[in-house]
């Protein structure tokens, strides 16, 4: 019922459902391998940290130039 006040269209939330779902069985697929544990060490934290970072900065640069 709700979702009719919403301004989002089905597709839209359907790809970023799906997007964001992608990238936490991503991260869940990293612990059997032994790259994601409780023993990781700050710095491969804070690199995946900056990746990350750069990864959107790159992404919002891209999107802005698009617009």
């Amino acid at each position: 019922m709700a979702a009719r006040v919403s301004t989002i269209t089905f597709k839209d939330f359907l790809l970023a459902t799906a997007l964001g779902n992608l990238i936490y069985f991503f991260f869940l697929s990293l612990i059997p391998y032994g790259l994601l544990s409780v023993e990781m060490n700050q710095y491969t934290l804070a690199a995946l940290a900056l990746l990350f970072l750069l990864f959107f900065m790159v992404y919002k640069r891209a999107k802005r130039r698009r617009n």
